[in-house]
């Protein structure tokens, strides 16, 4: 299996980012790393990461020095990842189950380096807004 390199830039996400991080934990495909660069929070964003990374060594954490924003917290992780595919996780956004099992072995297949994939938009309580 090739590791998955998941980026997702962080910045006063504390109301969310806990269920991004549960939605990479549940994945059915295991090789992956965490990579989330937080971009100077003023919330408890660190906390909850750092609470996170107790249970899973696969979660890092990168702190930006200075602000760079999403781009450049996006940088900070790449200039971190080992993995052979990158994948990219806002704070705010949830995966399913499946979707790097299914990512990675469409692309294995068929030989392709780069899939993007469908997205649906819920809102806070988690309800299909059919965008």
């Amino acid at each position: 299996m090739h590791l998955v390199s998941i980026i997702m830039p962080c910045f006063n996400s504390e109301k969310f980012i806990g269920e991004s991080i549960k939605s990479v934990l549940a994945q059915t495909y295991p090789q992956w790393e965490l990579l989330i660069c937080d971009d100077n929070s003023e919330d408890s964003s660190k906390e909850i990461i750092k609470l996170f990374q107790k249970t899973d060594s696969r979660i890092k954490l990168i702190p930006n020095n200075y602000s760079k924003g999403a781009p450049g917290a996006r940088n900070s992780c790449i200039d971190e990842a080992k993995g052979r595919y990158i994948a990219f996780l806002d704070s705010d956004d949830i995966w399913l189950p499946e979707k790097l099992s299914k990512q990675i072995t469409f692309m294995l297949e068929r030989d392709i380096s780069f899939t993007y994939s469908y997205y649906e938009t819920i809102n806070e309580q988690g309800i299909d807004q059919g965008i």
